[in-house]
This record gives structure tokens, sequence and C-alpha cells, in this order.
């Protein structure tokens, strides 16, 4: 039985990567930040040249978000090149093996943990998500929280495999270097190195190594004038409360959006409060930095100068694709033991 159901569930991941294949030719260039962020740069990269100027400091591209780092359209630019023209589809093809790549790593992960028929069914389940499959390549391929999606999951794989802690301390801050230069909310990935047991000093090197790419990059855009269409702002004190309770509101409405996460929300809450003990690595070294890590995420939403109605609800389910590898291998260290 148990041969049958692996069968079937492998069967159905391959379904999976074959429906978002299919989307990058039936519904390419839908996504608004696909077609004027992330191929737009690639574009001025490879008509420009190392440095994309005439994008970047002219108001004509302020809807852009020129602030935001340039790694993956400089990326992009690149398979530009090796076709020899300017090719969406030759990039949003890589997505769908983004998405392969990363229900592959959610698999190997988890079967660290519980065995490979028990890390199969949670696999799946994982696969199925609607944000996934959307920038896997359903309307939402070429966007850059997929990547991130990516990093998180292999920065877990390492922090739940290696036994060299002092090694792991350098590869995800290499992560959080590579993150922070695909957005800027990538440098929370530094969490997950504060948290690595193991002794304090020791982190200090890796954490710097991790944070000074992103540091670069926001030193650039101040000496460079960079235009900046949004950041943070200082609110009065009696407004604090309404943002809060804003950001709030989006949040739980989005974790009953069930066309995105279908119930997975309420078995999350189920499970984390009333499953069996978790694991101690588990507590310590996923849970803290995914605490810390939402912590900042909210930070940025009441103090952004965006309203928190727009920014929010416009943006909520990619933050939650981001980080969705530390939130379901939680879920997954105390649910799992209920199959046994």
């Amino acid at each position: 039985m148990r041969k049958l159901i692996s069968f079937l569930l492998v069967f159905l991941i391959v379904a999976n990567f074959l429906y978002c294949f299919s989307g990058v030719f039936f519904y390419p260039m839908q996504s608004m930040d696909t077609i004027g962020i992330w191929l737009l740069k690639a574009k001025a990269f490879y008509l420009e040249g190392f440095f994309p100027k005439t994008m970047l400091f002219s108001e004509r591209y302020s809807f852009s978000h020129q602030q935001y780092p340039l790694l993956l359209p400089l990326l992009f630019s690149f398979i530009y090149k090796i076709v020899g023209s300017i090719n969406e589809k030759a990039v949003l093809v890589v997505y769908p093996f983004l998405y392969l790549s990363i229900v592959f790593l959610a698999f190997k992960t988890l079967e660290k943990r519980a065995g490979a028929f028990c890390a199969l069914i949670f696999s799946f389940g994982y696969a199925v998500f609607s944000p996934l499959l959307g920038q896997g390549g359903r309307v939402h391929a070429g966007n850059a929280d997929i990547l991130l999606t990516l990093l998180y999951w292999v920065g877990l794989y390492l922090i739940v495999s290696f036994k060299n802690k002092d090694k792991t301390l350098y590869f995800l801050a290499l992560l959080a270097a590579i993150a922070s230069q695909i957005k800027t909310e990538g440098v929370f990935m530094l969490a997950l190195l504060f948290f690595v047991e193991t002794g304090f000093k020791k982190k200090i090197l890796p954490f710097v190594l991790g944070f000074l790419p992103f540091l670069a990059w926001q030193s650039t855009i101040i000496v460079s004038r960079i235009p900046n269409d949004f950041g943070f702002r200082l609110i009065p004190f009696y407004q604090l409360p309404g943002s809060i309770l804003t950001v709030s509101f989006f949040l739980i409405k989005e974790f009953l959006n069930f066309k995105n996460w279908y119930i997975f929300w309420p078995l999350f809450g189920l499970v984390v409060f009333f499953g069996p003990e978790m694991q101690r690595q588990t507590k310590d070294e996923v849970l803290k930095p995914l605490i810390l890590i939402s912590f900042f995420y909210f930070l940025t939403y009441v103090f952004s100068s965006i309203s928190p109605e727009t920014y929010v609800s416009s943006s909520i389910d990619r933050v939650l694709l981001q980080i969705s590898p530390l939130f379901y291998f939680v879920f997954f260290d105390k649910a799992y033991k209920l199959l046994k």
C-alpha cells in the first residue's frame, strides 16, 4: 500500500510541475512585478551593460522600485546574453524547475526527521500551496519571492543535516548575503544564523560577512542617490494601535484565504497548540528565528510609508511564501508524529 501511495504522490507532484510548466507558455507575463520590476531591469542590464544607469535614475521608471537589489535582474540578463536576445520565456522557463527543486529540498529536509514515506506525504501537502504554484509558473513566474523560498529551504536543510555547526554558520551567512541582494528583506535570513546552537562569539564574523552585502547596497542607494519610492516613517503614538490592528486584520484575512492555503492555517494552529511535543532543535533553531523574522515583517508593515491597507493586502501572500519553509517545518515537526 505504501508503494502505491508513494507512486501516486510522486505522480501528482510531477503533474504539478507540468502544470507550472504549461503556465509559462499559456499564461506568461501576467504579473506586474515581473513585467515592471524584474524583467524590466534585466532588459536594462542587457541593453546598458554593467550598471543600468538610465533606468535606475530616471523618474520615468519610478514604478519599478529602483531601490530594489539588482542580483536577480542581473542573472536574468545573463540568460538573455546566452540566448542572444531578449527572450522572456527563456527566463520564465526556469521557474518550474525552481518549483521542483523546492519540493525536492522540502522532501530531503523532512526525510531527515521522519523517513521517506512521511516526508513524501508532507512534501506533497506543501507542493500544492497556490502561491508556490503561482510563482512556479502559473501567472506569477518571474517574481523574486520563490528564490527566497528556495534559499530558506537550503538553510533549513543545512540546519537539520549538518553536524558541524561552525561550518553551518558560514553557509547560512552566504545564503543571507545572496537573499539580501535578491530582495531587501532577504537580510532577515540572518536570524537563522543567530539561533544556531553554538557559541555567540563564533557567530560574529559570519553574521558580519552575511550583513555586508546588504549594507553595501544600502550605502550605494544613499551615495548614488538612487530614488527610493517607499521606506519607513515614524508614526504618532496614538496611530500605532490602529496600524497594528490593520496589519493584524489583513494577516488573519490571509490565514483564512482558502484559495491560497486551503485549510492549512487552521490545522497549523491546532497542531502547534495541541499537538505532540516539539523537538528541541526545531524549537531553538527553527521556531525562534521564525518568530523573530515574523516580528521584523510585522514592524516593516506597521512603520512602512505605504499605508498598511495597501501594503499588507498586496504582499502578505508573497511574504508567507518566503518564510513558508520555516512555518511548514514547525507544523511538520509536530504533525508527522500523529501519523505514526
